[in-house]
C-alpha cells in the first residue's frame, strides 16, 4: 500500500517536472533565449527585478502626485492679491499642445493629393 502511494506520487511529480521543463523551454523561446530551460533562471531574475522596480516607480509616482495635489490645494487656499492689471510682466499663457492625431495624415487626404 505504501509503495503504491509512493509510485503514484512519484508519477505525478515526474509529470509536473515535465510540464515545468516544457514551460521553461517555451518561455526561453518566447523571449528569444538560446539556452533552453537553463536560461529561464536568468530571465526570471530579470523579470523579478523589473517587477520590483516597476512597483517602486509606481509608489514614487503616487507620492509625487499626492504631494502635488496637496501643494495645489495649499496654493488655492492662499488668496491672490494681484489682479490681472497688475501683472504687466507676467508670461503669456501657453497655447495648448496639438493632439497626436492632428499630426497624423488623415484618411482620404493622400488620395486627393495623388489624384491632382
Amino acid at each position: 500500500s505504501f509503495i503504491w502511494k509512493a509510485e503514484a506520487s512519484l508519477s505525478l511529480t515526474e509529470r509536473d517536472q515535465g510540464a515545468a521543463l516544457r514551460a521553461c523551454k517555451g518561455l526561453a523561446v518566447y523571449c528569444g533565449e538560446e539556452g533552453g530551460e537553463r536560461s529561464v533562471s536568468l530571465l526570471l531574475q530579470i523579470l523579478s527585478a523589473f517587477a520590483s522596480s516597476l512597483k517602486a516607480a509606481v509608489e514614487k509616482y503616487d507620492k509625487r502626485s499626492e504631494l502635488s495635489k496637496r501643494q495645489k490645494a495649499q496654493n488655492k487656499s492662499v488668496p491672490q492679491t494681484k489682479d490681472k492689471e497688475n501683472q504687466v510682466n507676467a508670461l503669456p499663457k501657453k497655447k495648448p499642445l496639438l493632439k497626436a492625431s492632428s499630426l497624423q495624415p488623415h484618411v482620404g487626404l493622400t488620395d486627393k493629393i495623388k489624384r491632382v
